[in-house]
């Protein structure tokens, strides 16, 4: 399960960037993406919660530094929910 999780961000996140899913490494953050600014961030935020039916607070969204962190934050939520 936690496979099809982590794809399912990696597609998200991909079609939310616009990059190549190929291309993503867990370290890809803001500082390291320009394509990732704050409107982006947002519509990355409302397609995971979207998909997943969870939400972030406050917290959660400022941790949310590169695609590791995020993905870590998700797993806990989507086996908390379980």
């Amino acid at each position: 399960m936690k496979d099809n999780i982590n794809k399912e961000i990696r597609e998200i996140f991909s079609s939310t960037m616009s990059l190549n899913i190929e291309t993503l490494g867990n370290n890809v953050s803001p500082s390291n993406l320009e394509a990732w600014d704050s409107l982006r961030h947002m519509r990355l935020l409302l397609a995971l919660e979207q998909n997943f039916s969870i939400s972030f607070d406050d917290e959660e969204i400022f941790e949310m530094v590169n695609l590791e962190k995020i993905t870590q934050i998700i797993n806990l939520k989507v086996r908390n929910d379980k």
